[in-house]
């Protein structure tokens, strides 16, 4: 037996900084309400096994099974009688857009109870958890932290709120007060 739903939704969001948001698994219950508790055994990348608890539903095991950075990653997580594939997908769509994907497909006897059940509950609630990850993928793109500077921002660079690669970072541009910076605190 085997069931697939596929979900999908487009979004306006930095790529970047959707693919950080999505592939830092421990951070998930931060943002997505879905989830309880997730962690890795080790580095994002094809072999890791981890965990995930949803709420509602009991921790389970899986093994990330594919990554392709910044398109797509994959996991299995072992069911009675067979598993549960997960595959997360983004697509750049043009114009700020990116298509986000999931398709879930559950193999054995578990498929009528994924497709009666879990099938419903994930329909439901993935408008809400994808909508989630867009406004972290926003977080993470206007914080310092962010993975490029102002110059690279794909928002209109008079509107970005990045800082500028020759300039060290203003309080403004800090999540944290000057006196805790790492960088020199004088230079703010």
């Amino acid at each position: 037996m085997k069931y697939t739903l596929d979900i999908e939704m487009t979004v306006a969001a930095d790529g970047a900084a959707l693919w950080q948001a999505w592939t830092d698994m421990e951070r998930f219950p931060s943002w997505d309400s879905r989830e309880e508790e997730t962690g890795l055994n080790g580095p994002f990348q094809a072999g890791t096994t981890g965990w995930s608890k949803q709420r509602g539903t009991p921790r389970s095991p899986f093994t990330i099974t594919a990554v392709t950075p910044r398109r797509h990653w994959q996991v299995e997580t072992p069911l009675p009688g067979g598993k549960l594939v997960i595959d997360h997908r983004m697509d750049e769509a043009g114009d700020g857009q990116v298509r986000l994907a999931k398709r879930y497909v559950a193999h054995g006897p578990m498929a009528v109870a994924f497709r009666v059940y879990y099938g419903r509950k994930i329909r439901r609630e993935m408008p809400d958890s994808f909508a989630a990850l867009v406004a972290e993928a926003n977080r993470l793109h206007t914080t310092s932290d962010r993975p490029h500077a102002a110059a690279a921002c794909p928002q209109d660079a008079a509107a970005c709120p990045h800082t500028a690669a020759d300039r060290p970072p203003s309080a403004a541009d800090r999540p944290h007060a000057a006196a805790a910076c790492p960088q020199d605190a004088a230079a703010a």
